[in-house]
């Protein structure tokens, strides 16, 4: 509980689950196949970021983008590596394709991650937050999830908050 790659993972996905059907309301201009995986993406950097901030004292700017090319790789990468271990146990030679195809993917992966990671504007470097900064985040992420679920006459009210706790943090 108190290891801060299990508190970032517990947060991500909790972040899904809680934000990401509502990004994915507000993001009707993308078609709908794609629709659901860039909300995940977007969602998920939601309630990890100031415990990674804390921990890491880095501020991801261009993560978000990355993510969105990194996240479906890393899905196919997954996939594929599910059928390589299947496969070695029917057939062993069969589970040599697939590796090379992991290790291709892999490599896009890391060399994506260095690219981006190496661009002058990729991220800053930051204090951890404060305790009260930490507050009006939370009360953000409420706000937010508030603004997306809101029924269609209580979303405006919602989105003035998200908007006014902005501006207070």
């Amino acid at each position: 509980l108190f290891d801060v790659g299990f508190q970032l993972s517990y947060l991500s996905i909790a972040s899904i689950l809680l934000f990401s059907e509502g990004i994915a309301n507000g993001l009707a201009f993308i078609p709908q196949r794609l629709r659901q995986g860039v909300a995940a993406t977007l969602a998920v950097q939601l309630l990890p970021l100031p415990l990674a901030i804390g921990a890491f004292h880095v501020l991801p700017l261009i993560a978000p983008l990355v993510n969105l090319v990194v996240i479906p790789v890393t899905t196919v990468l997954l996939w594929v590596g599910f059928v390589a271990s299947a496969g070695a146990v029917v057939f062993p030679p069969a589970a040599v394709i697939f590796g090379q195809a992991l290790h291709l993917l892999a490599q896009m992966v890391l060399w994506l991650a260095e690219e981006s990671a190496s661009l002058r504007f990729a991220h800053t470097h930051v204090a951890a937050p404060t305790g009260l900064a930490l507050f009006f985040y939370g009360a953000g992420m409420v706000a937010l999830r508030g603004a997306l679920t809101a029924r269609e006459g209580r979303r405006a009210f919602s989105v003035a908050c998200v908007a006014a706790l902005a501006v207070c943090a």
